[in-house]
């Protein structure tokens, strides 16, 4: 892999890192390793699908824009530029703040504390055939 890279792998997860100064140095560097990687996919009997390979640019001061994205090619196909994607389950974003992660989780969480709350009112709820006197 080129100086420029680093490979990081989970299970059949794989997250392509890489950095530069400037947009020709991403680019040099993501095409010669997305070269490389069909390669040692085959050498590890993995195999690549373009249609979910994605790019998401993360930058600090706004060098990579999407209105001028990066071309950078797995098997001769352009791979699509997105804001976040989903990796071991934890959504990301290009700015790294994971709203749109937290904003997820917090539906979930909601939705399991409606149901949880539900099933628990027909437990320990008053039942209606308790007559007031005998309450506390």
């Amino acid at each position: 892999m080129p100086d420029n890279t680093l490979l990081q792998a989970f299970a059949d997860y794989l997250v392509l890192v890489v950095w530069g100064k400037e947009t020709a140095d991403i680019e040099n560097g993501g095409n010669e390793a997305l070269k490389r990687l069909p390669r040692w996919g085959k050498k590890h009997k993995l195999k690549f699908s373009t249609s979910k390979t994605v790019l998401m640019p993360i930058t600090i001061r706004k060098k990579l824009r999407f209105d001028n994205p990066s071309v950078l090619k797995l098997e001769n196909t352009p791979i699509k530029m997105v804001k976040t994607f989903k990796y071991l389950g934890v959504l990301w974003d290009s700015n790294l703040t994971f709203i749109h992660h937290f904003k997820q989780v917090r539906i979930k969480v909601d939705v399991l504390t409606y149901r949880l709350n539900s099933i628990a009112l027909r437990f320990y709820s008053r039942h209606p055939r308790i007559y007031p006197s005998d309450l506390p």
